[in-house]
């Protein structure tokens, strides 16, 4: 879990609290492909840059991001490694983790802009 600038690990029974890493600013997305866990944090002048840790082994994987993009609400969909964004884009994970290549839909103005982005069961 984040607090702030603090991403931590707590035991199941919160007895223990353990530090995984300290960023500059706040914290505002966490999601988990695999076995890493993704933390970002961005100003409103700043391009994320995602870090990321080994669930297993508690240390620094790869960071992906630095696209330019801002990418403020995310759906991933774990099995298929893909990433979802309001716009309609996909973003696909290269076998380390990183981002890899963004797919654009062909009609870009047949998606309504919105606030949030829904994962079907089947990954869609």
């Amino acid at each position: 879990m984040a607090f702030g600038h603090t991403l931590v690990r707590r035991s199941l029974d919160l007895s223990t609290v353990t530090t995984l890493a300290t960023a500059t600013i706040d914290i505002t997305q966490l999601f988990i492909v695999g076995d890493l866990l993704y933390y970002n944090s961005r100003t409103a002048f700043a391009e994320p840059i995602y870090n990321t840790i080994s669930r297993t082994t508690l240390q620094p994987g790869p960071q992906t991001g630095g696209s330019g993009r801002v990418y403020p609400r995310l759906a991933v969909a774990p099995s298929s490694r893909r990433v979802f964004i309001p716009n309609g884009e996909k973003l696909a994970l290269d076998t380390e983790g990183r981002f890899a290549a963004l797919e654009r839909p062909l009609h870009t103005h047949a998606f309504p802009g919105g606030s949030k982005v829904f994962i079907s069961p089947d990954e869609q």
